[in-house]
């Protein structure tokens, strides 16, 4: 359901398990929460790749994979975008079990001497960012979205009037800033969908996912690097990073991300995961058991991911045509500000709006929304410095 319903993020769900937790723990013990927190996050990491190419309403997990996945939507070849995402995230959770020994013992013995370097390479990270985009023109605007955003962010998460602030600015600049425009665009007559699957497993295919695996693994202990700034790391290392590629690409590292911030969590005590802090503040001491056995959970149920993004993919896109977007925009709309209003009231909407012009402003003058995550970086880098 959160995979599905764009602007609904497991965040939301996790956090009213955490609101709720003294009447659940009535019913279900601590580990059976964790288990359902955990199990949903990795089969969100597969399907939440669907309405992101159909509906063009991305969350800030897949923000970056849309033009490539639109424009294979508008050339018939939606559920072959739909495949590679789910057999990226497949393998990015392979990888992720492949390269565990050398996080395990990278972050257990180097965290202490690296974490110094942090605000340092969360500087480094945004002015990349900035000088990659296409000219001066778009500079200036994407330095002027990292401005606003970051101060933005340093007034709300600041602030003590706010409860649960990540959830209301994510829900502005990626959720609901995303539903405005789709809104308010015209719709484009897409082609019916080809349901053939042309893949080939070849070498850059295996590259692709090494290189998002190693960038995921590096922004999964960096404060505010997401998946986002992991693709976009990834993207270097490529001359000619082709459509289906960096979907694949983009599909792992959301795979990656999740599982390795149940490993951070443990190694460092530290929770790189909107879900994963919920974890955190629902287990007193989380033990080498207990990971291995949510590693246990994880493997066997990325399988299951893998086909329910098939299967759903495919039923979905049959029916593609049918769907009222404007109608499913307005109720997605309205429930977001529904729930941010039940937990965070009035100031929640006001942050709300706000955050939902930045994101919709960035849109229209057309440079990366990845600079809206400065939101969250420069607050972490003026508390590290």
């Amino acid at each position: 359901i959160t995979g599905l319903l764009p602007g609904i993020h497991i965040n939301m769900v996790s956090l009213f398990i955490l609101i709720n937790v003294g009447f659940l723990l009535s019913f279900f013990n601590v580990n059976f929460l964790i288990v359902y927190i955990v199990v949903m996050g990795v089969i969100h990491s597969f399907v939440d790749f669907i309405p992101s190419i159909l509906f063009g309403i991305p969350n800030p997990d897949t923000s970056l994979s849309i033009l490539p996945a639109h424009r294979m939507v508008l050339e018939g070849r939606g559920y072959f975008a739909i495949f590679l995402s789910a057999i990226g995230s497949l393998f990015g959770m392979i990888f992720s079990f492949l390269i565990l020994p050398l996080f395990y013992f990278g972050v257990k013995h180097f965290y202490s001497f690296f974490k110094i370097y942090i605000p340092f390479l969360l500087i480094f990270v945004i002015i990349f960012l900035i000088l990659t985009e296409k000219n001066l023109n778009k500079i200036f605007f994407a330095l002027l979205i990292v401005i606003f955003s970051g101060g933005l962010g340093i007034l709300v998460l600041n602030s003590d009037f706010l409860f649960s602030p990540l959830l209301v600015l994510f829900s502005g600049i990626f959720g609901v800033s995303n539903i405005l425009n789709s809104f308010f665009s015209e719709y484009i007559n897409i082609k019916e969908q080809n349901l053939v699957i042309d893949f080939n497993f070849n070498f850059n295919f295996l590259k692709s996912i090494f290189v998002g695996g190693v960038s995921a693994s590096i922004c999964s202990i960096s404060p505010g690097l997401g998946n986002s700034q992991a693709a976009s790391i990834s993207s270097i290392f490529f001359k000619n990073l082709n459509q289906e590629l960096f979907i694949v690409t983009t599909s792992a590292i959301n795979t990656i991300n999740f599982i390795l911030s149940i490993f951070t969590l443990y190694l460092i005590g530290k929770a790189r995961n909107g879900s994963i802090f919920i974890v955190s503040q629902l287990v007193d001491v989380l033990t080498i058991h207990d990971v291995l056995f949510y590693s246990i959970i994880v493997f066997f149920v990325s399988f299951i991911g893998f086909f329910i993004t098939l299967f759903l993919g495919k039923k979905i896109i049959k029916y593609f045509f049918r769907f009222n977007f404007k109608l499913l925009n307005l109720f997605i709309l309205i429930l977001i500000l529904v729930v941010v209003f039940f937990i965070s009231g009035f100031y929640g909407l006001f942050v709300l709006i706000v955050s939902s012009f930045l994101g919709y402003f960035t849109i229209l003058i057309g440079v990366r929304r990845i600079h809206l995550m400065s939101i969250l970086i420069i607050p972490i880098i003026f508390n590290l410095l």
